[in-house]
């Protein structure tokens, strides 16, 4: 037998085989779908065994879409997917931090640095929606929030951005989909035992740069007594010359940990025969949070199995469960606000540890002379003392415990050859709790050594348990089929899901001792509430694809579903999309031999949003509102919600048009979208008329957003001087904008504030969340400025003086109105961007990715001033004097006095906005791989060793804190600093 003469007509399994022969030398080619080809020398009677190694670049070129797959080269929709290669050695603690700068439209924003817990946003193609606009996630096929997966187990992530990709999930995909699929054993595969595991450390970003000399410090302060007319007689020379000679605090060194580890330990085991193969795998990680006391560890578990019962049949299951425990920073909680059962909400002033290092005087000590929790010396008068930082730690503390389960199993089924019918059903159960606990304690006086303050006074439990569960049924078949030059593809499918969440919330205090603190020990509940509330849908789907002769594609997606939280006159809604495409690189006439593929594509459709609250077609009585009747008060009831039965579904219309272009044999990939998202009948909260007597406001379909922008993306791979090089890099721009908000107002009426203190209003016209308020256009230099006729009149804030804000006169009326108001900031950032690149030599690899944003703000006004309450950052030494005029930086005040003789609240000014743009190196690794070679004898496939960085350098105007925060809250410590990580690990493959 010839080499390349090809068998024709052989019949044989998979996995074994066997070839009659006349010649004594042959050669064997063995190629299989999906993996390298292999070539094998056999004499006459030799039993071979060859295993053939994945063709990697093959299988790239499949993608996860909605309930299936598909070829990359015959998507019409705009789809983006990361493979596990692109993350796989990062110390990522949370797989949403995968999302991190390797796609475009994603806008991902961890919203706290803080160890555990789980609170990032991302955002697929902006913000479409006033209420949640949270993407889809679905963990094979199955919703369950993605930072309950052990990010070892993703073999890869899908993003679908636009309507023809979408909208087979109908009114679930209007703020995008993504597709998690976990790593699966194969078939017919060696035994492989995996382990990665690494240790490092950890530590903020950024952390404010304080005055911690004791006597600047009183000179600043008493300066800003002074300009704020507050008496601090208090503090005299003679104090200020004590204090100079005794140890200042720098409480960012008592609250922070800058050397914070971490570690994690991961091992897999996958193995496969003729039918079955099975993958798991375990994990372990253990982080302790840049805060001190605070902390997270974290069990995983996984098993995915697959089975051939029968050539026509094949079943499996995935499992997998979460355990964690996270010590959390106390955030502002039931010692301010006895009805607040949000315990972990970042909302409002974030980490009281945190806010105690930002707010607290350098001249406390932490103890005094009994070694007793200090606080500020009382005779000093100084105003608003806050906390002691390090009793914080020590009684106050928060603990959540999750046990998070998701499981599924699957029957498929092939009647006829191309036809699989598949039956799913999942469920996604969670257990959390929380429990916060303040324990009574007291400050002392240094100098006295007398009792100042006890705070907490009983001492305060908060326990909370939630308890969601989500139940998933899918039946679904497809059928493809080729007939000559025409290939069809169709799916249909039925999907009912259910959801029910009970939520149990208990606050205590009065307990007799600190020791005690504990649920059921408390004199007096001050809380004891249960909600609970279910929801469900119920949901047919369907899909056709075509193809004719490889260049002309087209698809088309419907989906049709019912919801429970609509009334019975728009309970469904129908979703439809439908997408084409033009391989023009496929066409005879084409030269491939610059450009080898070129494809463009469109796509139009419109998907649904129902999330909003479980019940708004309904009216709600409450049964506490008393009546009188016959002089004497008489329990009654009241409509005190009214519903709105002709709710119906936000509907979102996307447009697409992409174009994929890869050249020079492929090392060179151009991908670029245009897209345009319309948002109509948003559900949207519209205060009723006063006379009707209900407070609570009524939702409608009212509201309207637009997002379009631009993608881009590329990726060149080469090699030079026996170096593999790969380079990539994509880039967004996005406009957000609120096209109405209520129709019955004209358009410069059309606005609402959302929240006053923290500055978010909708504004038509404008970005969602926009921030309003007056223009700093200056600082008043003299008095005689302030009373010059030309300058405007500026007494709606008071009376300024010299060191205050100048403000703009917007209209040029010669005073400063309401209407002298103009759009500051914008919270949607419009660019995003990210790069990357690798280069491997001889075992030795380097990699980098850097990522950002741009044109991104904040409002900050609270805890950034000079004296918010106390404390104050070193650039606030260059401001306003009479021997320092400042063109930037305005005299200093105490807390929110002064200020133009207002407070903050009431003058929101563009000196508060920030801009929270940024370019951040986020992950930096260097590794090396010991040769094959030399592994061969050990029985070992793969040994490498690497060293790795996250978060080593920020670039950004943004001063004092870091960047990537949560931008509704204008507290600064609602949002801990990002985490700026250094770990050693080892990976190793049996």
């Amino acid at each position: 037998m010839k080499k390349g003469f090809r068998l024709l007509g052989l019949l044989f399994k998979l996995s074994e085989f066997s070839i009659n022969t006349t010649t004594t030398n042959n050669t064997l080619l063995i190629s299989s779908l999906g993996y390298v080809s292999k070539e094998v020398n056999v004499k006459g009677g030799d039993y071979l065994k060859v295993m053939l190694p994945e063709d990697t670049k093959l299988l790239n070129e499949v993608v996860v879409v909605g309930y299936g797959s598909k070829n990359e080269r015959a998507i019409t929709g705009a789809i983006s997917t990361i493979k596990s290669s692109q993350f796989a050695a990062r110390p990522i603690t949370q797989a949403s931090q995968i999302l991190y700068g390797l796609t475009p439209g994603v806008f991902t924003n961890a919203n706290t640095g803080e160890a555990g817990n789980g609170q990032t946003t991302f955002r697929i193609r902006g913000v479409g929606t006033l209420n949640d606009a949270s993407a889809l996630v679905l963990v094979d096929g199955i919703e369950a929030p993605i930072d309950n997966i052990n990010p070892s187990d993703i073999e890869s992530v899908t993003i679908l951005k636009d309507a023809a990709a979408a909208a087979i999930y109908g009114s679930r995909a209007a703020n995008g989909v993504v597709l998690v699929t976990t790593k699966r054993g194969k078939f017919d595969s060696k035994t492989k035992v995996s382990y990665n595991g690494y240790y490092g450390i950890s530590a903020p970003t950024v952390l404010p740069d304080m005055v911690t000399d004791n006597e600047t410090y009183l000179n600043l302060y008493k300066e800003a007594a002074t300009n704020s007319k507050v008496s601090i007689t208090g503090i005299t020379d003679a104090d200020i010359e004590r204090y100079k000679n005794l140890p200042s605090t720098n409480w960012f060194d008592v609250i922070f940990n800058q050397q914070a580890p971490i570690q994690e330990h991961r091992v897999s085991f996958s193995t496969g025969n003729e039918n079955l193969s099975v993958y798991t795998s375990l994990a372990y990680l253990n982080q302790a949070g840049i805060i001190k006391k605070t902390g997270f560890e974290r069990f995983n578990i996984r098993v995915n199995v697959d089975a051939k019962i029968s050539s026509k049949v094949k079943v499996g299951a995935s499992l997998a469960n979460s355990n964690s425990t996270v010590n959390l920073a106390v955030k502002e909680g039931p010692e301010y606000n006895n009805t607040n059962t949000d315990v972990n909400s970042l909302t409002g002033k974030g980490s009281l540890a945190f806010e105690a290092a930002l707010t607290q005087h350098p001249i406390v000590p932490v103890y005094d002379a009994q070694g007793r929790y200090a606080t500020l010396e009382q005779k000093l008068g100084v105003q608003r003392n806050r906390n002691n930082g390090q009793a914080i730690l020590d009684n106050e503390s928060l603990i959540q415990k999750d046990n998070k389960f998701l499981g599924s199993i699957y029957a498929e089924y092939e009647p006829i050859a191309d036809l699989k019918i598949k039956a799913t059903a999942a469920l996604n159960n969670q257990q959390t709790g929380y429990v916060d606990t303040r324990k009574q304690y007291s400050n002392y006086d240094p100098v006295t050594e007398k009792v100042a303050t006890t705070i907490v006074p009983g001492s305060y439990l908060t326990d909370v348990q939630e308890f969601p569960q989500n139940i998933t049924m899918v039946l679904q078949a497809s059928y493809n089929k080729i007939i000559g030059n025409h290939n069809f593809s169709t799916l249909v499918g039925y999907n009912q899901e259910s959801a029910t969440l009970k939520r149990n919330a208990v606050i205590q205090t009065g307990f007799s001792s600190t020791s005690l603190v504990t649920l059921g020990n408390g004199s007096t509940t001050l809380v004891s509430k249960t909600t609970q509330g279910e929801w469900a849908m119920s949901s047919v789907f369907a899909r056709l694809g075509y193809e004719y002769a490889g260049k002309y594609l087209f698809e088309a997606n419907v989906r049709r579903d019912g919801s429970s939280r609509f009334g019975a006159n728009n309970r469904y809604g129908v979703f439809p999309s439908f997408s084409a495409g033009w391989i023009a690189s496929n066409e005879k006439f084409w030269n491939k031999n610059v450009i080898n593929f070129l494809k463009i594509r469109g796509s139009w459709g419109v998907l649904g949003n129902q999330n909003t609250e479980l019940y708004p077609f309904a009216s709600q009585v409450g049964l506490s509102n008393n009546y009188p009747l016959n002089n004497t008060n008489t329990g009654g009831g009241a409509i005190n919600v009214l519903g709105n039965p002709d709710l119906k579904w936000e509907s979102t219309e996307t447009t697409d048009i992409g174009i994929n272009i890869k050249m020079l044999k492929s090392k060179l990939s151009f991908d670029a979208d245009y897209f345009v998202r319309d948002t109509k009948d948003i559900l949207t909260a519209i205060n009723n008329p006063l006379t009707l007597g209900i407070t609570s406001p009524t939702i409608i379909n009212a509201a309207s957003v637009q997002n379009k922008g631009w993608e881009f993306s590329s990726n060149y791979s080469f090699e030079i001087a026996k170096v593999n090089v790969s380079i990539g890099g994509n880039l967004t721009f996005m406009d957000n904008k609120v096209t109405t908000i209520n129709p019955t107002l004209s358009s410069n009426d059309d606005r609402v504030q959302l929240n006053s203190t923290s500055n978010i209003w909708l504004i038509r016209g404008e970005p969602i969340n926009t921030i309003y308020g007056y223009k700093v256009i200056g600082i008043f230099q003299t008095a005689e400025e302030i009373a010059d006729a030309a300058t405007p009149n500026h007494s709606l804030f008071g009376t300024p003086a010299p060191g205050d804000f100048r403000m703009q006169d917007t209209d040029n009326d010669g005073k400063i109105t309401v209407k002298d108001r103009v759009v500051l900031g914008n919270r949607q950032p419009k660019m995003l961007f990210g790069f990357n690149c690798k280069l491997d030599y001889k075992g030795f690899d380097i990699g980098a990715l850097f990522q950002g944003v741009g044109k991104h703000h904040t409002y900050q006004s609270r805890q950034v001033g000079p004296f918010a309450f106390a404390g104050i950052r070193k650039y606030w030494m260059d401001r306003w004097t009479p021997e320092n005029p400042s063109a930037t930086m305005p005299r200093l005040w105490i807390d929110r006095s002064g200020y133009n003789g207002a407070t903050i609240e009431t003058l929101p000014a563009s000196f508060w906005v920030q801009d929270l743009a940024y370019l951040r190196l986020k992950n930096l690794q260097v590794g090396y791989s010991i040769p094959k070679k030399a592994l061969n004898n050990l029985q070992i496939e793969s040994l490498r060793f690497y060293l790795n960085g996250e978060n080593l350098l920020t670039i950004t105007n943004y001063l004092d804190f870091d960047p990537e925060r949560l931008t509704t809250q204008q507290y600064v410590t609602n949002s801990l600093p990002q985490l700026k990580t250094i770990t050693a690990g080892i990976s190793i493959t049996l």
